[in-house]
């Protein structure tokens, strides 16, 4: 079994695992007090999100993990890959608010592009190549729009 289909392989059983376990959680105040490994879904309201940090990375084509340049190459920090080429991938941190607390969560990039209606390498595309973020980036976002989405 190549290295691809290991992963690919892993990945389903961690998500089976996960997936086999939900749990419903109401308010962020409870959330934060539970200390178990599992998926929770969560009503709240982005209040916020974080312009002043990067909102992407670099990810390995094949683990979507984050590289890191290496002689004019990029290595990946999980599977070790190298390679030439690579794709954007977001990582947008954002408070999100209920009635009973707040908290800073991390949109991975699945959760992103559907909240913000563009892949990331669109988005990368536009501003240039730097995953920097500013207001431009985010200039179509609503946080009055329902959404379900997973984050962590």
């Amino acid at each position: 079994m190549d290295m691809y289909s290991s992963f690919i392989q892993e990945f389903n059983e961690i998500y089976s695992e996960f997936s086999s376990r939900k749990a419903v959680v109401r308010q962020l105040r409870t959330l934060k007090e539970l200390r178990e490994d599992a998926v929770y879904w969560i009503e709240g309201t982005i209040i916020s999100v974080e312009t002043n940090r990067e909102f992407g990375y670099l990810g390995c084509r094949i683990c979507g993990k984050k590289v890191e340049e290496v002689d004019w190459k990029k290595r990946c920090l999980y599977c070790g890959e190298y390679t030439f080429s690579n794709i954007f991938r977001y990582n947008i941190e954002v408070v999100v608010a209920d009635e009973s607390d707040t908290a800073k969560l991390i949109l991975w990039n699945k959760a992103s592009e559907k909240l913000l209606g563009e892949p990331a390498q669109d988005v990368i595309a536009l501003y240039g190549d730097s995953p920097k973020s500013n207001t431009k980036s985010f200039e179509g976002f609503s946080t009055s729009q329902e959404h379900e989405i997973a984050c962590s």
